[in-house]
């Protein structure tokens, strides 16, 4: 693919309008719960994010009138590129207002989930590789689990010792 054909594979996806979703198909929300518990080995974590996830599919219904299901008939590409770009968005906002409050554990981890999901990874990958700013102590605790971390500045990739 060129570079004039990937930007408009990118700006036809990222301005397409969705279609409104075929009603029916498998519920996403109670599946996800279930792989989020199962990839979070962070408990107290895990359940929050599941609570966030609850929450906009609680919102989907009441906006929409029903929540996320598969087969809904709306392109994955195009709506997952359109939200994912808003994201990016809002996150450089945030940066720009020299707002720190995006820069916490659940926000690592949703993006540790969502880059499993991205790239098909397994959770040995991402999850545990998840990218985190860890203090001394934190660095001796994945040790102790047998991690390896890698430091970048204030900015440490923890990857498992067994693959």
């Amino acid at each position: 693919m060129t570079p004039a054909d990937l930007k408009a594979r990118i700006v036809e996806a990222a301005t397409a309008k969705l279609p409104a979703p075929i009603h029916g198909g498998q519920l996403v929300t109670p599946s996800l719960a279930e792989w989020v518990r199962r990839e979070c080995p962070d408990a107290p974590v895990a359940e929050a994010i599941i609570a966030g996830i609850e929450a906009r599919s609680a919102f989907g219904l009441d906006k929409y009138g029903q929540t996320l299901c598969a087969g809904d008939g709306r392109p994955n590409y195009a709506e997952t590129l359109q939200e994912l770009l808003d994201a990016l968005q809002y996150a450089h906002r945030a940066e720009m207002d020299g707002d720190r409050s995006l820069d916490d554990l659940v926000m690592r981890w949703l993006m540790a989930l969502l880059l499993t999901k991205l790239t098909h990874a397994k959770r040995k990958r991402f999850i545990d590789g998840a990218i985190s700013r860890v203090s001394a102590d934190a660095a001796a605790q994945y040790a102790r689990r047998g991690v390896n971390a890698v430091n970048f500045g204030n900015i440490t990739i923890v990857a498992p010792d067994d693959e």
